[in-house]
Parts: structure tokens; sequence; C-alpha cells
């Protein structure tokens, strides 16, 4: 896994940071900039260049990311609340974004 420059910054602590949508949610999370061995989120473009990651199990033999939000002090001041459950996708919707995601990788 290659390096990925910054394209945003902490508005909290200044910190460069990659902001990237999260599977399956599609939240745009912070992720700290350098692979970090111990490190449990992967990065992947997919075909039209756009920035999805995924929490996967840390990797000893592989540097992965890790999202800001564990590593910002200020990081409870940015986190989304959850959406009461009438306004969220159903499962159904998300398992489609995700099959649409995934093909285009």
């Amino acid at each position: 896994m290659s390096e990925i420059d910054a394209n945003g910054t902490c508005r909290t602590c200044g910190a460069n940071v990659i902001f990237a949508k999260m599977l399956p949610s599609l939240n745009l999370a912070p992720i700290d900039v350098s692979l970090e061995h111990g490190g449990n989120v992967e990065l992947r473009r997919n075909s039209k260049g756009f920035l999805f990651a995924k929490v996967t199990g840390p990797d000893c033999e592989q540097r992965k990311y890790i999202s800001h939000f564990a590593t910002c002090k200020q990081a409870d001041d940015w986190r989304n609340k959850s959406k009461p459950v009438d306004e969220r996708p159903s499962r159904d919707e998300q398992l489609d974004t995700i099959r649409t995601i995934l093909s285009n990788l």
C-alpha cells in the first residue's frame, strides 16, 4: 500500500489528513496521512478517482492507515450524531451502494 497525499486539514488540531468515504456507511472520515504498523484502515481509489476507506483488522506485516478520530484530541467534537432510524438507508440500499462502489475499484 503506497502513501496518499493529504487532501485536507483537521480544523481542530491543524493536522494534514486524508478525507475518504468510509465503507459501508459512505460517511466522509478523516484519516491520518502516514502509514503505520498496527493501522487498521485500507484506502482505495475507484476507477473514477474517488477515495474509499475500509476498516480491516490490524496487520503486523503490512502498514495501514489510522483514523484521525483515534489520534485527534478533539475528535469527539466532530463525530456525527447517529441519524434517526427512518433516515438511514435500508440494508438493501447499503449493499447495492457497496456493490456499485466495489465493482468500480
